[in-house]
């Protein structure tokens, strides 16, 4: 509830020139941040809203300290209100805020947009800095860098004229502030003479302010120069620590302290690569890579070649260098745009007339957090001959193969070379004689081998050679083969199986794949994704295969399962090569679904000379397409068999085909599920004649096996092609009832003789049917069916195990569902097998709600089918879940059922069971262990004529699990077992002193023996305290709602003796000192109920310090027995949170007389006032030290006081307060 009325907000602001002091409530973030005082600007967070507040601690008494807000570096003039922690007000006023003198080692700071505390949620930096008695240098400057001397200059950050330095190697241990440098006097500078070339330093400085130094400053990394070179070729590959190689420089100037140089493994070259992050740095920012000391830059016969990416589009600078320190001068020679994939750029020097000595690499910032990647950089003399352009493999056979490029101007001969070992181009022989022509084909390789090849123009005399142009790497194909079964089973996720190649080409193709993918697979747990990324109208997105030697000889066909995420199309063709420059020529068009189908494709007309079979993207960007299965085989004279199906029992399987050319007689193999290849297996015999169908007979049950049919034609015909395999597992033995709570299932899978059948045109691509550990009505597991993108029309299905009394007309089905919507259709059916070439036929239609589980019944003592299965159908579609648990397939009793079960009470050592009888007046109990799941296997309780029962003898603290039956006796025999309702036993009470402080729970529940009762609102939870509130470790917490709180927790029972006095003191609080206030009665009786909560011990209506508080309370209970302790929230609705904590219950060892003496305070620890209140009047309070010693004393003679202990160092003290006579002792800690 808002505690702020008009008439505070006028009051606030009628003053002339009075500054709004803006209190928030909302702590962010949550946690406190611990300030290192160092003097630099410490981030309190990166998102901070106005209508926030922080919590710093470890502020030094008595220094002045600055509050400040930015916006993406930038700083802010937003209203900062500094209070303590008791929002007492320090200071307040625009950002930056000085507080001087800061009168406590915890701060609160809030942020308003202005000083009439306008919110808005928008992210700002908010820093804490400590202003330095002596400050630090600033401004620090490194300059005249060379391969010995470095000089160093610094700003003086107040009036002091002396300082200390240090330059020491880097990776020597920072200096400590005891450490003690060179002097420097009078003149802010300093500098060395004697480094060592291309060393790394770090220069370190520190103020003298005479009585004391400022903290050292730096490290401030430099590198002495290096010897000039005339060359250099830098990959980056030899780097371990993450530094750059030595001679190259790292350098950000006015850059976002996020930004970042360094090596990084997204590399043009494995494994390295530079990265240039810019982070979160403004476009002025210098980010620069820088080499070496070059003794050519300026000769005009160089140029820079290196390789570049980002993540996208990202631009970076080329240019010089004077010096690699900060006050260097960038000079750009050319911007290059990178894009996601590494592309070699080339920038030539010879046109510079500059004296600078380094080439720099800037990043040109013209986005934020767009990172861009350097690799492979040369700095060579630039060939008088030109480069080549673009080189390709247009051919690759398996001895041989084609290489060819586009000249780089009118040259007319060029040098070749290649290397399945070497990676050295001036190593290698050229290819004799040289080519005169851009195209040269290399001879003598071996199959299936990896080459490199290399290429550079030959000018002859003066102009001599052009440069080698980086190697474009091929693998020569395997020997070519006849035929070709691949599954894909055995290659790894994003590469090809040996043989198998892919072309992925086309101008602006960076993103586009051609892989293996461990997911979408038709048989097995692999495919192939074609997948474009980039939608490039004239790309090549080809999957191609091995060499094959019968694609022209007319008797062979390609088959193979596809399917793609929309509905699309493919082609399937030939080529001549499988390089990038092959010839891909299309042969039939492919239509897809995103169901997997079976393709034939037959080649016996095809009359071309190509030898690889290519299977082609054509649909655009964004579409995927999986292939899986693929076979290239002749094609039989004798027709193919189609549309196998199977139908399983347990120790059978019928199995039907089509004929699809007249054939009369077959041949069929079947195997376990391991075996791959049909030729080795042994047909049936007799084998299949005049009808396409057999049975397959003696299997074993819950066995998964394959099956193959060919046709059998004889004579110049032969034999068909196997067709299959398609997979099938037996069914289990039947069973004539079940009780399955999924509970033993395997997550993801399902329990032993269960199924799923997921079946449809379109059927979403993840619709499933599994276990899982969530949404259950029961234990710890339920059964999932997620009908995903899937139509209702579509079979998304679990299915019961085999049934051999479905149509007995004696049974019931029983189970619990319930779905993530309201009125969410749901179908029952019978099936004739397990798989999708069975029948499905709808029995009943529910509509499940959202609210919960629901238990459903179904009869079918009317069915009359043949079927032996029952399938739980999800006909929503629609992205729907559907969930199952506790299914039972049982007798239909004539003994009806009972209903309402429920657990009436329960002790330490037993509980009352009640129900409803529904006509009949003698039933049965059952009970044992929450790990017991099956009634019958208990012993039943003898014959209860009422519908209550009292279980006795029980474990305290112990779960267990209760069914009730009905018994009519005679024909009519028992009613079912009904339930489990689950219950715990009560603890066994406990003796005083009782304590608990809740650092035992497990989050978010109860401790062990405690009980709640929820009303209206809310349940109590426990949860990890906020220090900024007084609360440490773990508590219990009310969290209110838009409900009015009526909401207990019962701490357990504790053994009281009559006529002793006892006291219960707890520590509580909430988390806001403005907007909202809890209520809170803390009460006690006999039982851990609300009804039983007669005896009032305190009452708190009015909650709303944001700060702990602790509260004692005496009482003499009326009787001896075991009391129970209840906090019973009652706060309005829409407040925040209510926290308990440290409850403690003793014996006073004190005279009765004093019932109900209230004693409380706050805050503690304590750092001035600490404030105190009892119900009677405190005579008198002594404050002692831990050494004995009194520090303070005062007489108030009032019910409500303070103690100031501002004056007494930090530590723990003993108060005593004497009220009444009694003498109560509490320990207070001053921080």
């Amino acid at each position: 509830m808002k505690k702020i009325t008009i008439l505070f907000m006028m009051l606030a602001f009628w003053s002339a020139g009075m500054k709004a002091q803006c209190i928030n409530t909302v702590p962010y973030p949550t946690e406190t941040i611990v300030s290192v005082n160092s003097g630099d600007p410490q981030q309190i967070n990166s998102c901070i809203y106005t209508g926030n507040f922080s919590t710093v601690s470890n502020l030094t008494v008595g220094n002045d300290y600055i509050f400040s807000l930015s916006s993406n570096g930038t700083s802010v003039t937003k209203y900062i209100t500094v209070t303590d922690v008791n929002n007492e007000v320090l200071a307040n006023g625009p950002s930056p805020l000085t507080v001087s003198g800061i009168p406590n080692t915890s701060a609160r700071v809030h942020y308003a947009e202005d000083e009439a505390c306008a919110t808005l949620e928008w992210c700002l930096e908010a820093y804490v800095t400590a202003v330095l008695t002596c400050p630090f240098p600033t401004n620090i400057q490194i300059s005249g860098v060379s391969q010995t001397n470095a000089s160093f200059n610094w700003i003086p950050g107040g009036t002091e004229t002396a300082w200390e330095v240090m330059v020491l190697p880097k990776g020597t241990p920072a200096p400590e502030s005891s450490n003690s440098g060179i002097s420097v006097v009078d003149n802010p500078q300093y500098a060395v003479s004697d480094l060592e070339a291309g060393n790394r330093y770090q220069f370190y400085v520190k103020a003298d302010c005479g009585s004391e130094f400022s903290p050292w400053r730096g490290p401030y990394d430099f590198n002495a120069a290096c010897s000039p070179v005339a060359e250099f070729s830098e990959n980056f590959d030899g780097i371990t620590d993450n530094e750059l190689p030595a001679c190259w420089t790292a350098l950000k100037v006015d850059a976002a302290t996020d930004a970042y140089i360094g090596i990084d493994g997204l590399s043009n070259s494995a494994p390295n690569a530079v990265q240039l992050a810019n982070g979160n740095s403004a476009s002025a920012a210098n980010i620069l890579l820088i080499s070496p000391d070059l003794s050519t830059v300026g000769t005009g016969d160089h140029r820079l070649k290196f390789y570049t990416r980002g993540y996208g589009n990202v631009t970076i600078e080329v240019g010089t260098i004077n010096t690699t320190t900060s006050d260097g001068t960038f000079n750009l020679i050319e911007t290059i745009n990178a894009n996601a994939n590494y592309t070699e750029h080339t920038v030539n020097f010879m046109d510079y007339a500059g004296t600078d000595t380094h080439i720099a690499f800037r990043h040109a910032n013209t986005s934020t957090y767009n990172p861009v990647f350097v690799d492979d950089i040369r700095w060579e003399l630039a060939p008088l001959c030109p480069d080549l352009g673009h080189i390709e493999m247009t051919a690759i056979a398996q001895t041989a193969a084609t290489v060819a490029w586009e000249p780089g101007d009118s040259e007319t001969q060029w040098d070749v070379v290649y290397s399945d070992t070497l990676n050295d181009p001036a190593l290698l022989t050229p290819v004799s004689p040289a080519p005169t022509s851009p195209e040269a084909t290399i001879t003598g390789l071996q199959p299936n081998t990896a080459y490199k090849v290399w290429v550079r123009s030959v000018c002859g005399g003066a102009d001599g050679n052009g440069a080698w142009m980086n190697p474009v790497t091929f693998t020569t194909a395997c020997d070519a083969v006849s035929i070709l079964n691949e599954g894909f089973e055995s290659t790894a996720f994003g590469a090809l199986p040996e043989c198998w190649s892919a072309i992925v080409a086309g101008n602006g193709m960076f993103n586009s794949r051609v892989q293996v993918v461990t997911n979408n697979a038709s048989g097995g747990s692999n495919a192939v994704s074609l997948s474009d990324n980039d939608g490039i109208s004239d790309s090549k997105i080809i999957l191609v295969s091995p060499s094959l030697n019968t694609v022209a000889t007319g008797t062979h066909r390609v088959k193979f399962y596809a399917k793609s995420n929309v509905p699309t199309s493919m082609i399937v063709g030939t080529l001549d090569s499988a390089a990038t420059g092959g010839n891909f020529n299309d042969y039939q068009t492919i239509n897809l679904t995103p169901s997997y189908a079976e393709f034939v494709v037959d080649f016996s007309d095809y009359a071309g000379t190509d030898n690889y079979i290519g299977f082609r993207h054509v649909s655009g960007q964004y579409v995927s397409i999986y292939l899986d299965d693929i076979r290239w085989e002749q094609t039989p004279l004798c027709a193919d068999v189609s549309s196998i199906t199977v139908n399983a029992t347990a120790d059978a399987a019928a199995v039907n085909w089509d004929a699809n050319a007249g054939e009369t007689q077959w041949d069929v193999v079947y195997g376990t599920a391991d075996v791959t290849d049909p030729n080795v297996l042994t047909p049936i015999s007799p084998a299949p004649a005049g009808n396409s169908e057999t049975v397959l007979s003696g299997l074993m049950p819950n066995t998964p096996y394959k099956v193959w049919v060919r046709s059998v034609c004889g004579g110049a015909l032969g034999n068909g092609a196997w067709i299959g395999p398609v997979s099938f597992r037996t069914a289990c033995l039947p069973v004539g009832n079940f009780s399955e709570g999924f509970e033993g299932a395997p997550i993801d899978g399902l329990p032993d003789c269960w199924s799923a059948v997921l079946a449809g045109p379109t059927l979403g691509q993840y619709a499933a049917v599994r276990t899982v550990n969530h949404d259950m009505a029961f234990g710890s597991n339920a059964i999932e069916i997620h009908a995903n993108s899937s139509a209702p029309t579509d079979w998304v299905m679990l299915v019961s195990p085999y049934l051999n009394n479905l149509g007995a007309g004696t049974h019931r089905l029983k189970f619990y569902a319930l779905s993530y919507n309201n009125d969410t259709p749901f179908e029952i059916g019978t099936m004739n097998g397990n798989n999708s070439q069975a029948t499905y036929t709808a029995f009943q239609t529910l509509t499940l709600g959202n609210n919960g589980y629901n238990e459903y019944v179904i009869d079918f003592t009317n069915y009359s089918g043949s079927d032996s299965y029952i399938a739980f159908r999800n006909i929503a579609g629609n992205y729907n879940s559907t969930f199952i648990d506790n299914v039972r397939w049982e007798v239909l009793p004539s003994c009806p059922d009972v209903t309402s079960l429920d657990i009436n009470g329960t002790n330490a050592d037993g509980a009352t069971i009640t129900w409803e009888g529904n006509g009949e007046s003698n039933w049965q109990v059952t009970y044992g262990g929450v790990s017991v799941s099956d009634p019958s296997t208990l012993t039943p309780s003898g014959l209860i004529t009422e519908t209550s029962y009292q279980i006795s003898g029980l474990e305290d603290n112990t779960f267990y699990n209760v069914w009730v039956r009905s018994v009519c006796g005679g024909p009519d025999g028992f009613g079912a077992w009904i339930g489990p309702v689950t219950f715990r036993t009560d603890c066994l009470s406990t003796s005083a002193p009782y304590t608990e402080d809740f650092e035992s729970v497990s989050l978010p529940n109860l401790p062990e023996c405690f009980t709640a009762q929820t009303i209206s609102g809310n349940g109590w939870d426990t949860t990890w305290g906020d220090s900024g509130y007084g609360f440490d470790g773990y508590v219990i917490r009310y969290q209110g709602n838009s409900a009015y709180a009526n909401s207990y927790f019962f701490t357990q029972g504790v053994q009281l003796t009559e006529g002793i006095e006892y006291e219960i003191s707890y520590k509580y609080g909430n988390n806001s000192s403005d907007n909202y206030a809890e209520s809170m009665q803390v009460l006690y009786g006999t039982s851990p109920d609300a009804a039983s909560m007669v005896n009032e011990l305190a009452d708190h209506p009015e909650i709303n310090s944001g700060m702990a508080a602790t509260n004692i309370v005496t009482f003499t209970p009326p009787a001896s027995g075991d009391y129970y302790f209840g906090f019973r929230a009652y706060s309005e609705p829409n407040q925040s949170q209510l926290f308990v904590d440290n409850i403690n219950i003793s014996p006073t060892l004190a005279v009765p007389g004093t019932e109900n003496d209230v004693l409380s305070w706050y805050p503690n620890p304590v750092k001035d006032i600490l404030h105190l209140s009892n119900s009677n009047i405190i005579n008198n309070i002594t404050v002692v030290n831990l050494l004995g010693q009194k520090v303070l004393e005062s007489k108030p003679n009032l019910t409500n006081t303070t103690i100031d202990f501002s004056g007494l160092s930090n530590g723990g003290y003993i108060i005593k307060i004497t009220s009444d006579g009694t003498v109560r002792t509490i320990k207070i800690v001053k921080q």
